[in-house]
């Protein structure tokens, strides 16, 4: 069981509306609901790909109850934590008439919490762990979130045998650093933000790789968009491209690389293999609508395009 844990869940919106501009007033042609937040979207994709994922995440009010009913509706196996408050609400807009512009998302920032959530969470968290092949943390955290403790919730899990997965950005991203989680998954803005140096070729996402392993993760993952993904790990280092697709929406598409990656190498996958596998989950969630969704079909033929190669 891989432990999917989405420190800010959302219910995401996600509306096709042809010839869409500020100040005008229209009509949304097509639409998806769904449960939501990063850690949501890697349990999605891992459950499509075969694997058995248990969601994990802060819920509040009448939007935490509709997270909680989408959740269950689509099979996702969860243990919320409920707090006080409104949980938050995600919107994603696009045009199908303007196909070169990617899908607009506007996120609410979420509810504060407090120290007493945090830690009710977190032992909750300690406590599906026990069952957990692995541990991912996915997204933003909570207004509120103590993030000292946060680090001290990856070490202990790393200390128990647990290996932890993160992808967030921000004081959350350099805090797994600090606390030496086993992989984190960073795309070019992120590495640029935490390492002060411009990420935006695979020659520099190499060196972010590095780097980052000097500072103590075990494997070191910077996605470049259509440019693919580089992973820095113990083994080496390597390059996957990404499939020349027809993008519908890449929101998501992270967040599906990222659960195929942590199924493949949390099964003690080669990482070239792991991260052909992960490319080919992200180009097909953009071939549809939804954060994490994608076909099958889409998925097996992306994974005969991607072109893995070793680097140095």
């Amino acid at each position: 069981m891989l432990l999917c844990v989405t420190p800010n869940p959302a219910v995401e919106r996600t509306w096709v509306i042809p010839g869409v501009k500020l100040g005008g007033v229209f009509r949304v042609q097509e639409y998806v609901v769904l449960a939501s937040g990063k850690g949501v979207n890697v349990a999605r994709t891992v459950k499509i790909l075969g694997g058995s994922p248990l969601c994990m995440g802060l819920l509040a009010g009448n939007t935490g109850r509709l997270i909680e009913s989408l959740a269950e509706q689509e099979g996702l196996n969860a243990r919320w934590t409920w707090i006080e408050g409104e949980s938050r609400v995600a919107v994603v807009i696009v045009d199908p008439l303007n196909p070169e512009c990617d899908a607009t998302l506007i996120s609410e920032a979420g509810l504060s919490i407090t120290k007493k959530d945090w830690r009710r969470f977190a032992a909750d968290i300690w406590d599906s762990s026990k069952q957990a092949k692995l541990v991912c943390f996915s997204g933003s955290f909570p207004p509120g979130t103590p993030m000292g403790e946060f680090g001290n919730l990856i070490r202990r899990l790393e200390t128990a045998g647990n290996p932890v997965w993160v992808d967030c950005g921000g004081e959350g991203l350099a805090m797994a650093v600090k606390s030496r989680a086993t992989g984190v998954k960073v795309n070019t803005s992120e590495a640029s933000s935490l390492l002060k140096f411009s990420v935006s070729t695979v020659s520099e996402a190499v060196q972010a790789g590095i780097i980052l392993r000097r500072q103590g993760v075990k494997h070191a993952i910077i996605t470049l968009g259509e440019e693919g993904a580089v992973l820095v790990s113990p083994e080496g280092c390597w390059w996957a491209s990404s499939p020349k697709i027809q993008r519908i929406s890449s929101v998501g598409s992270g967040d599906a690389f990222f659960a195929g990656l942590i199924m493949q190498l949390g099964c003690e996958v080669p990482p070239a293999e792991a991260l052909k596998f992960a490319t080919a989950a992200g180009a097909a969630n953009a071939l549809t609508l939804g954060g994490g969704m994608l076909n099958r079909e889409d998925f097996t033929a992306a994974l005969g395009q991607v072109r893995v190669e070793r680097i140095g």
